[in-house]
């Protein structure tokens, strides 16, 4: 399905949306997945990524898949409420954190989570990543915070967790190695 058919001048879909094929995100989705097995931010099947397509309609990658073997017939979509609407495999566990994320922040159009080693070693050991050595993440991304653990899957993130999440832009997580990044 196609949202380029109402397409303002400006690349939007009349509804604030980019109007970019379904398929085309779906295979921009599998793209980035094979990107960040490739650099070691994900190992076998951990990791997951979602992107808003609309209001009310979330695309997520499947769970129980390596993301360097992506296709976009994989690529699931879900409703608002974490309901699968389309999609021969089942949804990623993580939807219901990602979805928070996507209620709480209107603006967010993506979310990704990667498991990079040097970030999640500072997570595990409760450190904040050290700031001042990359001028173009002090300017583009700010600090990163750290978030309290919450157990993968969960139907309800703990309201601390998804308060940091929604209030800043990369985050890692403690005692885990769950970073996120919500753009």
């Amino acid at each position: 399905m196609a949202y380029g058919a109402t397409a303002s001048k400006n690349g939007k879909n009349g509804n604030g949306y980019n109007a970019v094929s379904e398929w085309k995100i779906k295979e921009q989705m599998c793209d980035i997945g094979r990107r960040i097995w490739q650099k070691g931010f994900c190992a076998g099947n951990e990791g997951n990524h979602s992107y808003r397509l609309s209001e009310n309609r979330i695309l997520c990658t499947p769970t129980g898949i390596s993301k360097s073997a992506l296709k976009p017939d994989d690529i699931c979509t879900v409703d608002l409420e974490g309901k699968q609407i389309s999609g021969t495999r089942k949804r990623t566990s993580e939807i219901n954190l990602h979805l928070a994320i996507y209620k709480a922040r209107p603006d967010v159009r993506a979310v990704i989570h990667s498991h990079p080693p040097h970030a999640t070693a500072f997570a595990v050991a409760s450190v904040d990543l050290p700031t001042c050595i990359h001028p173009e993440a002090e300017v583009f991304l700010g600090a990163v915070k750290t978030a309290k653990y919450v157990t993968p899957g969960v139907p309800n993130p703990t309201a601390s967790s998804v308060s940091i999440l929604i209030s800043s832009r990369p985050i890692t997580s403690s005692k885990s190695s769950m970073p996120m990044r919500a753009f």
